[in-house]
């Protein structure tokens, strides 16, 4: 990957265990995993940003219901 490259890793991304209140959740991982893929290819940074935080929002939902 080129250092120029738009899917090059920002180090300082403000990724946290909370959840992203802009982006959706799903009702389950598989959900998640299935919207995601139905929107394949992903070809922007933007699509693929919208679709981490989708699974870390639905990932953290999914953890919050097994430790509730």
């Amino acid at each position: 990957m080129s250092p120029n490259s738009p899917l090059t890793p920002t180090p300082d991304l403000p990724l946290k265990a909370e959840k992203m209140p802009l982006y959706p959740s799903y009702p389950s991982i598989s959900e998640a995993i299935l919207a995601i893929e139905a929107q394949a290819p992903l070809t922007t940074p933007n699509q693929v940003f919208v679709a981490l935080m989708s699974y870390h929002n639905t990932l953290l939902d999914q953890l919050e219901r097994e430790h509730a």
